[in-house]
């Protein structure tokens, strides 16, 4: 792969690479409890895909071009950085992508307040943040979650920024990278997103890249920043391989439209199953998607975008303890019928919304019915083929038995 990348030659590299044995033993307190900041619920979730873990429970994430490590000890949570930066810049950019100005105990005294069931499921998920991302990365890291999972998302982007991002340092083992940029995407062959492993995403990122330039790069995303949750989705939902749900999901975790509701087939089962049974015999149209994200919005006011990211989470471990304890004893055969991960159920229900989706399904349809058609076909030709060997050629028969031979009728 990294003959594709002209920028990271052997001298490149070596001139760039900075070698760190360990990573400097002291923390800064975040000012955040454990109870304001779940680390593994809020870096898992599937808000974000470039977190991770070690053994000695440390996270690790690049926003910008540093590398910030968060761990939980003694119940509160501290923070550092490499390349070393001052604490107050540091600080700046952690309260912004955590939320920090946020109350996550007001917040959720005032859902519990406005919704029974919230109040209900919320308690094992205190702790649940909303991020604030970059919004480049965000916006093409969400296109590869299209029928994808966190873990095969994750192996995507990092290959693409290992392969075309900035090297940040190498820490106890491991290399860290900056996200490219817009106009590095936009010149990667399709060629190349398909040797790293993007599948049919590989067409959408050269041409989403493309459109973002010629909209002003930079300023197309100030306008998205200041305009509303509609203008949002509609200026991203322009872009090559983005429908509605995808829109929404950049709206929410990018450019602060915390009043946004990604909806899912899950998110769908939700409200069908609690808020809205009316729902529940019909499909996830259009129609259905608006509806029931202008009742989160109604109900959750502001930050309803949040409120259905906890019931979410909620709704997901309760179905995963029902997969891990079965009632019966006896082990099923066959495919399982759970529902999927939330990882694993990001795109699944774009088929009503998403215009590729829409068109790959037509296609597949034709497909099937040229196949089916061809069924036909053999099977015709098979019955006239056995006709044919029955049918007893009069000339070779004897004169005396030609008046026994009835006539085929056509």
């Amino acid at each position: 792969f990294l003959q594709t990348r002209s920028h990271t030659s052997p001298s490149f590299v070596l001139s760039r690479r900075r070698m760190i044995s360990s990573v400097s033993s002291e923390w800064t307190p975040l000012g955040l409890s454990s109870r304001d900041l779940n680390l593994k619920m809020t870096l898992q979730c599937g808000q974000a895909f470039r977190w991770k873990q070690d053994e000695q429970q440390r996270w690790s994430g690049i926003l910008g071009s540093n590398v910030y490590f968060l761990k939980e000890e003694g119940g509160d949570i501290h923070y550092k950085t490499y390349p070393q930066i001052e604490a107050q810049v540091a600080m700046k950019s952690l309260r912004k992508y955590l939320h920090m100005d946020a109350s996550i105990n007001d917040l959720f005294e005032h859902w519990s307040s406005l919704d029974p069931i919230f109040k209900e499921k919320s308690p094992r998920f205190q702790g649940l943040r909303l991020l604030r991302q970059d919004p480049q990365e965000t916006l093409f890291s969400f296109i590869c979650s299209q029928n994808n999972n966190i873990g095969r998302i994750t192996k995507m982007i990092d290959a693409l920024c290992k392969n075309h991002g900035n090297f940040i340092g190498n820490l106890d083992g491991e290399n860290f990278y900056t996200f490219p940029t817009t106009e590095i995407l936009a010149n990667i062959p399709e060629q190349t997103y398909r040797d790293l492993g993007f599948g049919y995403r590989a067409k959408f990122f050269p041409r989403a890249a493309q459109q973002i330039i010629e909209k002003g790069n930079q300023k197309f995303f100030d306008e998205i920043q200041q305009g509303d949750a509609k203008f949002a989705r509609a200026q991203l939902a322009s872009l090559m391989g983005i429908g509605n749900k995808v829109a929404d999901c950049i709206a929410l975790f990018a450019f602060d439209k915390f009043d946004v509701t990604p909806v899912d087939t899950h998110v769908w089962q939700i409200a069908a199953k609690y808020y809205m049974p009316e729902l529940a015999d019909s499909k996830l149209t259009v129609k259905n998607y608006d509806l029931i994200g202008d009742f989160f919005k109604e109900k959750f006011g502001d930050y309803s975008g949040w409120a259905h990211s906890v019931l979410f989470a909620a709704d997901l471990a309760s179905n995963q303890l029902q997969v891990e304890k079965p009632k019966s004893g006896k082990k099923k055969s066959g495919k399982s019928k759970t529902r999927k991960t939330r990882d694993e159920n990001f795109e699944e229900s774009e088929e009503e919304y998403e215009p590729e989706k829409r068109k790959s399904s037509k296609r597949a349809k034709k497909s099937a019915e040229k196949i089916q058609k061809k069924k036909v076909e053999k099977k015709v030709e098979k019955k006239t083929k056995q006709k044919s060997a029955e049918k007893i050629d009069e000339k070779h028969v004897p004169i005396s038995a030609r008046r026994k031979i009835k006539p085929l009728r056509v």
